[in-house]
Parts: C-alpha cells; structure tokens; sequence
C-alpha cells in the first residue's frame, strides 16, 4: 500500500486495531500487521494476514458464546410437517420411503421423537429440500422461552373445517411442574460446578485417582516384562503392590475432604434421581396437553414463526442480534 486510500497522504506500515462484529458485540482485534496514514490517521490491515486473523476472529467468537450461551436457550425448528404438506404428499407415502409406517412418521412430525442426523439426511433427500430447511436451530432469549415453555396451540376452524385461526393457551399443570423442574436444575448445576471445583483441588482426591490409574496399569500387566532394561514384577510383588495402593486409597477416603466429596455425590446422585421422576411427569403433561414445546427444545416451524410475532419484544437469537 503506497498512498492512503482516504487522502493520498503516505502510508507505513504499523500494527493497528481490526474492528468487526462478532456475536452482535462490536470487537477490537489489536496490533495487527497493516497500514497507517501519517496525515489523516486512516488504518488498513495487510491483505496477506487475512487467514491469521480468521482464526483470532474464530478464537474471539468461541470466547464470546461461551458467556452468550449461559443466557439462551436452543430451539429445534421442525419444519417437516409443513413442506410435506407443501408438496401434497401424504405421511404414509414418506413413511413407507423411509422404511417407517405412517406412525412413526408422524411421531416425527409431531417432535414427540426426533430423528437421528442419518434419518433427518434421507428425510431431506426424499422431499427434495435441503437439510437446513428441514431443520433449524435457534438459541433464544430465556425471557422469550419463559413465554412459550408452558404453551398449547388450539386450531379455530371454520364451517367448512379449515383452520382460520391458532389461539395459544397456559397449560397450569405445565407451569407448576416446569418450576419444580427448573429449580431441581438449578440446583443440580450448582452443587456438580462445586464437587467439580472440589475434585481439582482437593490433594486426597487427586492423590485416589492417579492411585486408582496406577492400580488398573499394573492389573493391565499380568505378565513380566522389560521396562528400560529391568525385569517387571513377579504376579506376587504386583499382588503386593497393588494391595498397598488399595490401603492408600482405603486411608484417603476417611480424610474429612474425600468424605465430604463422597457426600456431595451422594446428594447429587439423588438429585438426579428426583429430576428425572420430575422430568417423567413433565412428558406426560406435554403429551397430554399437545405441549407446543416437545422434549423441552422441538417445536413446529409455523408455530414457531407465529410466536416469534406475538412475543416479538421478548424475541432474540444469538446470532441475529
């Protein structure tokens, strides 16, 4: 670059700022080969490091939704039903193609089961669409999920049976127990972050678990064998061995920290058994009152759209902001 593009002024060359948008957030890239005008202060990055700088723009944008992430919650938009009924096909007919009867394919249609990636691949072959518009995902705002997580969609239909209208109406039941949910699941996250936290520093537990992988190397290992020109230990001095490690281990575990870790494990082996009763309950009150919401993330592509008008305020995606 001889002259500055803006005013013809003399350029050098100097690291400057890269600013982009990434995630919706405005970004700053610094000190990165490019140009800079002596007269008006205009910047430009040096054409040659553009594949250098994707990669610090990738490692910015997984920084970044690693925090967004925390904030949104993801949707499966199934869109299956609706270019189905597009082309005029009938369920049986794409249920017998895919090997599935009418059924199990409408079990698909409906979000009560969710394909595998191999079966949603062939569902988009054998109604000539492309995968991304069978399916879409969208990580919403939680304020818009809160509004559509307890929703059912009633159809209002005309004399001659044509649907004219979709009304959306409060399951009670769901709210109740999607509260119970939530707060089993706050709660569960918070106390496996803090054994997490737990297991990295406590020394007696580390010092089990590389004792443990010691244990299991020398149980791998029944024969004898040449280790850095040393003859390996007899099936005795192994037995010996490991019955010493397991003593080691048998002592960490009464230390007051690895018993509290025990503890905890306990208590979060509980939790999840009363989440999951919790979560049984929830599927069928969904089932029961045609949840708009199935399997907590899979919604309808037309119900889908038609929410996202009615609550437009509360309405946001991670990567259309």
């Amino acid at each position: 670059m001889e002259k500055c593009k803006e005013c013809g002024g003399r350029v050098i060359e100097d690291l400057v700022d890269y600013k982009t948008t990434i995630l919706g957030e405005e970004v700053v890239i610094a000190k990165v080969d490019g140009y800079r005008c002596l007269e008006c202060g205009y910047t430009e990055i040096d054409k040659n490091i553009l594949e250098g700088l994707k990669i610090k723009i990738l490692d910015k944008k997984l920084e970044l939704q690693k925090e967004k992430i925390k904030k949104f919650k993801p949707l499966l938009i199934n869109n299956v039903r609706r270019i189905r009924e597009s082309k005029r096909i009938p369920q049986k007919k794409i249920g017998e193609a895919l090997g599935y009867s009418e059924q199990r394919f409408g079990a698909i249609e409906r979000n009560d089961n969710t394909p595998i990636v191999s079966t949603a691949i062939l569902i988009a072959s054998t109604l000539e669409v492309p995968m991304e518009e069978l399916y879409g995902v969208r990580y919403v705002t939680k304020t818009f999920y809160d509004k559509i997580e307890n929703l059912t969609a009633i159809e209002v239909k005309n004399e001659n049976g044509e649907v004219i209208e979709i009304k959306f109406e409060v399951i009670p039941e769901l709210v109740e127990i999607n509260k119970e949910f939530h707060a089993l699941e706050e709660e569960l996250d918070k106390k496996m972050e803090k054994l997490r936290q737990l297991k990295r520093t406590d020394p007696h537990y580390r010092d089990i678990k590389d004792t443990e992988k010691e244990i299991r190397e020398l149980k791998k290992n029944k024969k004898k064998d040449k280790n850095d020109g040393k003859i390996g230990l007899t099936e005795k001095e192994k037995k010996a061995l490991i019955k010493k490690k397991q003593d080691r281990i048998a002592r960490f575990k009464k230390s007051p920290s690895v018993v509290d870790i025990i503890e905890r494990e306990a208590e979060i082996k509980r939790l999840k058994k009363e989440k999951n009763n919790v979560l049984k309950k929830k599927r069928e009150i969904e089932n029961k009152g045609n949840c708009i919401l199935k399997q907590s993330q899979c919604i309808d592509g037309h119900i889908f759209n038609l929410l996202k008008e009615k609550y437009a305020e509360e309405y946001n995606t991670m990567y259309e902001q």
